[in-house]
């Protein structure tokens, strides 16, 4: 049996939530670079738009949920920082 501490296992789950949260940033990045702007400036000239353009709503929906997931990962990050994780069986 293999024993390890409630601190490995967070400087594991960190790791593995940092590595996530830089692949989340490098599409966010990919997109910046697509669209030169940002998401705040992207969605306003969605909404000016006339007619819509299919790629760049799917674009849209794929940089919300990337902003999402980047969110709540933000979160788990500090959760685990801040010691707030718990070991379970």
């Amino acid at each position: 049996m293999q024993l390890v501490s409630k601190k490995a296992v967070g400087q594991w789950l960190l790791l593995s939530l940092l590595s996530e949260q830089r692949e989340l940033l490098e599409r966010t990045r990919q997109f910046q670079a697509k669209y030169g702007v940002d998401f705040s400036d992207f969605e306003k000239q969605l909404q000016k738009q006339e007619h819509e353009i299919v790629g760049q709503w799917e674009d849209f929906i794929e940089w919300q949920s990337v902003n999402t997931a980047l969110a709540e990962i933000r979160t788990k990050i500090k959760d685990v920082e801040d010691g707030a994780i718990r070991v379970v069986d």
